[in-house]
């Protein structure tokens, strides 16, 4: 089975499955709204008077991305029919185009008639009916609409030819949709339809024996029919090929910066690394908004600790604009009382929760407001020249800076907040380190900006703050989940190192770093497991860093060629263990490798 593959350009997002087939179209924005149900747009290969679809089980599947592009290759074999698939995909870099540039290739002897067919089903806006389909002949296009929102779909030959066959119908509530209309080989010709719509378009192809033909299918998305059709009009005069290969130029200048740190890793992570790199930038909209998991409807929100522990690995890579875009966006997030609730649309609308009010502030996880100060004055001291950064400090510094001064309680320690995306309720650890780091350098910004009553509060927090964490965890001697806690815990123990709430050789991490070994590392495979028994690829990776900190190299690199072994595999990922956050952390533990040599 194959891994799935993302494509994206900031405003267009496009998944496609284990199968090659299209499974999450989303626009304008990155994990805003998806516009497909809850299936996947087919394609069937008619041939010899019978029909195969991709999804059936007789083919065999193979994706990857080229090196450092958002571009995805698949090969798909099927022996039965004697048909073999070459796709190369893509989302234009500089238009809201789906490109899928397929290579048909007979297998057989002898010359053959072989149709391939492409399905399209619709819940633009993410609404089950009213969405119009029609075919509009002066272009040879179908097009699917509601709204403000529009998709032209259509295609041609290599030499020329758009798609002979199409059909328009409904599909849901006990109808399949007009894909089963292919089965025979011939569609229907209907040409409009209302509702929950679907459609699909059928290119002929006669090929000699052992030679191949080629079909270029697109999607265009837009705001309306009209620059739908236009952008169409223009894909047929220009054909694919400029537009694909403009848009791998692109990405290709793009990544140039992971291209140079990769010659410093080991041979054996290059690749996993630039995928990496590839798949987190899928998850960013142009905007600014880091998504958590496109591919999970209540994962595809920013989450803000996600994005700022996304963001971090970038600014190391040195993206500027993709940093100033992420705080632009925080920056209009911050309400009035300084603090990020627990997720956002990529529009910057609030996600849906039912996690209620508490007193005076909405349902919030403070850590989420903590890293994302913490990143931003990480940001600023690397880019001191950048005028936005010093616009930020009265409108996302300050304001976060007084919030987490104010949210303690009576020994100085954080208030119980959400652990989001959980509704459990504590002060954890974690957090207490994360708040303390970003206080303190909070402080600091504000030493350099002669802001001294500024420094003066926020530094004297921070420093209660860590004494009170420090009197709690020498009572029970290890770092647990919260405070109060006595079982070791990874997410307390990376917050207490990493963010120099406690010194890399107080007793108390080195007893937490045995019980965790003790009790969650694998024999069989070296990862460790969290409490429900899956593999943590983010706390393996944290643990990763841990020992690259204290200088226990094997154990590291043991972890890191484990996760670039799954990275690198053709094997499927679960989406549920590689997203944002585990490409990112896992880019950011190379980086501390690198930086450790």
């Amino acid at each position: 089975m194959a891994n799935s593959i993302s494509l994206a350009n900031g405003e267009l997002y496009v998944g496609l499955d284990e199968f090659g087939l299209v499974n999450k179209i989303q626009f304008p924005y990155i994990g805003h709204e998806d516009h497909l149900p809850s299936s996947r747009h087919k394609i069937g290969v008619w041939a010899d008077g019978q029909i195969s679809w991709l999804d059936d089980g007789s083919w065999t599947h193979r994706s990857r991305y080229p090196v450092g592009a958002l571009v995805g290759h698949t090969v798909m074999t099927n022996e039965n029919i004697g048909v073999v698939l070459e796709f190369e995909d893509a989302v234009q870099s500089d238009a809201n185009v789906l490109i899928r540039n397929v290579h048909v290739i007979n297998i057989r002897d002898h010359q053959r008639n072989i149709r391939l067919f492409f399905h399209q089903g619709f819940n633009i806006g993410q609404y089950s009916d009213k969405d119009t389909a029609q075919f509009v002949p002066k272009h040879s296009a179908i097009v699917h609409y509601r709204g403000r929102l529009a998709f032209a779909i259509g295609g041609m030959t290599d030499v020329g030819q758009s798609a002979d066959q199409h059909a328009i119908g409904l599909f849901g509530q006990g109808l399949d949709g007009t894909w089963r209309d292919a089965e025979d080989g011939q569609l229907s010709m209907a040409s409009a339809e209302c509702g929950q719509t679907d459609s699909t378009i059928g290119f002929s192809l006669t090929i000699g024996g052992l030679s191949s033909r080629r079909v270029h299918y697109w999607l265009v998305a837009s705001t309306s029919v009209r620059a739908a059709l236009g952008s169409f009009k223009s894909l047929q005069k220009q054909g694919v090929y400029k537009r694909l290969s403009s848009t791998i130029d692109h990405w290709s200048k793009h990544f140039t910066p992971v291209f140079k740190v990769s010659e410093q890793c080991q041979p054996a992570y290059r690749k996993s690394l630039i995928d990496s790199s590839v798949r987190l930038y899928s998850h960013i909209d142009r905007r600014g908004a880091i998504i958590s998991d496109v591919s999970r409807r209540s994962h595809s929100v920013c989450d803000p600790e996600v994005g700022a522990l996304a963001i971090w690995p970038l600014i190391r890579l040195g993206y500027k604009q993709e940093a100033m875009n992420y705080f632009s966006y925080v920056r209009q997030l911050v309400g009035d009382d300084g603090y990020l609730s627990l997720a956002y649309k990529a529009d910057g609308s609030l996600a849906p929760t039912r996690l209620p009010y508490d007193d005076k502030y909405g349902p919030i996880d403070s850590s989420q407001t903590a890293i994302n100060l913490f990143v931003f004055t990480q940001m600023s001291a690397l880019n001191k020249r950048m005028k936005l950064i010093d616009d930020l400090y009265p409108t996302l510094v300050s304001p976060m800076a007084n919030f987490l001064s104010e949210f303690v309680d009576d020994q100085g320690l954080p208030n119980v907040s959400y652990e989001y995306p959980s509704d459990r309720k504590s002060s954890t650890l974690y957090t207490a380190a994360v708040t303390y780091a970003a206080l303190y350098a909070a402080a600091d910004m504000a030493d350099g900006k002669k802001m001294q009553d500024d420094a003066i509060r926020w530094r004297t927090t921070a420093n209660t703050l860590r004494e009170s964490a420090q009197v709690f965890v020498s009572e029970r001697g290890v770092l647990g989940r919260s405070l109060d806690d006595d079982s070791s815990d990874i997410s307390g123990l990376y917050g207490a190192f990493m963010f120099g709430l406690f010194d890399i050789d107080h007793p108390a991490v080195a007893k937490t770093v045995k019980e965790i070994e003790q009790n969650h590392l694998s024999d069989a495979d070296g990862m460790f497991y969290d409490r429900r028994g899956r593999i943590d690829y983010v706390g393996s990776l944290r643990m990763a860093q841990y020992y690259l900190e204290t200088s226990q190299q094997d154990k590291a690199e043991s972890i890191i060629r484990l996760v670039s072994r799954v990275m690198t595999s053709n094997v499927a990922i679960s989406h549920e263990s590689m997203s944002t956050q585990t490409y990112a952390e896992y880019i950011s533990t190379l980086l501390d490798m690198i930086s450790g040599k």
